[in-house]
């Protein structure tokens, strides 16, 4: 089955744009625009109940060749589908498009969810794609048990159409394929580098890579890159980034195992390695970045509800002259928080600075710099909730700074309500655990997830925010 285009839904949204500017004439401009709308997936079938029109997790890429050209990509009705939203106008407009051949209710044939997507334009405007797949156990399976892959699929027309996907790997015995990401390489042409968990058992877990040179066509088979965690600990979150120079930088985190069923035993460790060669060979031990408490976010009127998985996976980024940064958020167990950011330039020794402290929880970070050297850090937080009312409100924001020692604020969206939005599995965030921003020609670009009242379809929408730091 081809991609199914929602032209209807993009027109309709593209009438809906709210625009918000700041009340100094120094302050950013923002613009958000709803990207969603109704589900595109119109066969009841392929609509879970509880999750029709919902989406979760996502991030987005900017076409180098083209800046009008912005792609976003979320799970659709709780991983029926991998869907995209693709603009052509700056961010003013969408289209809806479902990409094929990752689970049945996109044509594929084997596996019934795909979810944790990542995309990302190469310097030629090739647009790759990764994403996890799912199938549950079935009697007549050869190989019982819980099935994943790891799929990549690319895009030459800006997003609308995808070419049939890659497996890069299948598994029949692995506890779970998780957190799939992908890289386009901006300094070497038609390459790209995907990552990915293999959680083996819960007393042992591996990073794989693959890479493709020729644009995506074809994938180098997968191997080990990282050495393997600490006993009692899992490596997760993976994510490759290519500083200035083109060296390669994976960033992941090691956690206690018990803390996936007894919360929080000890910090997180978060941790990078890098490589000269494209990936052919990687430094021996990784350098330990930063670490993390790991109290999960939690709804501060039902402390014993909690939102997410009882780890952070931190958000990375390159800058220029080779600087390397990472992101993350940390909470207390009195309920306040921090964000804090690391950097490098010789990825041997890293810096962490606290870029906003919070008497509320803060949460679900990411982070991008600028062309003139402005950095970016978008999150969530709780300030602007009511106690004792229904519902817990939940405001979007973005951190900037020109010299990553002083920080402007600017609100994007909400209030919301989280606990009406939907999650993807019981131990994820609602709206799911990551988001994205971008660099834009004068400033940054920040998809991210409101619930309503917000959200006009569904339980959830697909938000895009542009802010304007300086003239484009």
């Amino acid at each position: 089955m081809g991609a199914r285009r929602n032209t209807t839904v993009g027109l309709l949204i593209a009438s809906m744009t709210m625009a918000f500017v700041a009340s100094t004439e120094a302050a950013p401009a923002v613009t958000v625009t709803r990207i969603s709308g109704a589900s595109p997936l119109t066969d009841q079938a392929c609509s879970r109940t509880t999750a029709k029109h919902a989406e979760t997790d996502g991030t987005l890429s900017i076409n180098p060749t083209d800046a009008d050209n912005i792609v976003t990509v979320w799970t659709q009705d709780d991983s029926m589908a991998t869907v995209v939203g693709v603009s052509f106008d700056g961010g003013g407009s969408w289209e809806s498009v479902i990409v094929p051949g990752l689970s049945r209710c996109s044509g594929g044939d084997y596996y019934e969810s795909s979810f944790d997507p990542w995309v990302s334009f190469g310097p030629d405007g090739t647009l790759y794609l990764t994403a996890v797949m799912w199938r549950s156990e079935t009697d007549t399976d050869p190989h019982p048990g819980f099935k994943y892959a790891v799929a990549a699929t690319r895009s030459t027309d800006g997003g609308l159409t995808w070419a049939t996907p890659t497996l890069l790997s299948q598994q029949s015995t692995a506890l779970l394929l998780d957190k799939a990401t992908v890289t386009a390489d901006p300094t070497r042409p038609e390459t790209a580098y995907a990552v990915w968990t293999e959680i083996v058992a819960l007393a042992s877990s591996l990073s794989w890579f693959s890479t493709t040179t020729d644009g995506g066509l074809t994938w180098s088979a997968p191997r080990i890159i990282a050495p393997p965690p600490t006993p009692g600990y899992a490596q997760f979150g993976s994510e490759i980034v290519v500083a200035s120079d083109g060296t390669l930088v994976h960033g992941f985190i090691e956690f206690p195992l018990p803390q996936v069923l007894l919360g929080p035993v000890s910090p997180t460790m978060v941790k990078a390695q890098h490589s000269i060669d494209g990936g052919d060979t990687w430094s021996a031990l990784p350098v330990t970045v930063g670490s993390i408490s790991e109290l999960p976010v939690s709804d501060p009127e039902a402390s014993s509800r909690t939102f997410g998985v009882p780890w952070v996976v931190p958000r990375w980024a390159a800058g220029p002259d080779r600087v390397v940064a990472a992101v993350w958020h940390d909470i207390s167990a009195d309920g306040t928080s921090s964000i804090v950011v690391a950097r490098s330039t010789t990825l041997d020794t890293w810096s962490t600075t606290i870029v906003h402290s919070s008497p509320v929880q803060a949460f679900k970070t990411a982070l991008a710099f600028g062309s003139d050297q402005t950095v970016a850090v978008s999150f969530y937080d709780f300030r602007n909730d009511s106690p004792g009312d229904a519902t817990l409100g939940t405001d979007v924001w973005m951190k900037l700074s020109s010299d990553g020692v002083t920080w402007d604020e600017v609100h994007l969206g909400g209030p919301f309500d989280l606990r009406a939005m939907p999650t993807h599995g019981s131990t994820i965030l609602p709206g799911g655990d990551y988001f994205g921003v971008v660099s834009t020609p004068g400033g940054f670009a920040t998809m991210f997830q409101m619930g309503q009242p917000s959200a006009i379809e569904g339980p959830s929408d697909v938000f895009l925010a542009r802010v304007l730091t300086a003239e484009e």
